[in-house]
């Protein structure tokens, strides 16, 4: 039998540097957005946008970790990886957010778009 743990444990690095991960993680390789068009005549078809590929989630605040220095990273690759030992990596990207923390839970928002993601 195989392993059928399909959720749960993740790992995640930012610029090399393994994160403290809370929970409510997301992520999305960059699957175009599609819209359906619709006219007063019936279904016309689609239109197609590129979506920047990210993953977003809930950081834990650790001491040490520099919050202003995190949220000003560019130009970085990340890599996620599943509790179903899927990896994934994310090229050339940036960390989004303003830096609030939640002091309740020491937690932080985090959002890190990407040029472009891929399973390896």
């Amino acid at each position: 039998m195989g392993d059928r743990k399909l959720a749960g444990v993740i790992t995640l690095t930012v610029d090399g540097e393994k994160q403290s991960c809370a929970g409510n993680f997301k992520f999305n390789l960059g699957t175009p957005t599609r819209t359906t068009l619709v006219g007063q005549d019936g279904v016309h078809g689609f239109s197609e946008e590129p979506t920047a590929p990210y993953i977003e989630g809930d950081l834990r605040k650790t001491k040490g970790l520099d919050v202003k220095a995190f949220y000003n990273k560019e130009g970085i690759d990340a890599q996620l990886k599943l509790g179903t030992g899927e990896t994934f990596v994310f090229i050339d990207g940036w960390v989004n957010g303003e830096g609030t923390i939640d002091t309740k839970e020491a937690t932080m928002p985090f959002r890190f778009d990407a040029m472009s993601a891929e399973q390896v």
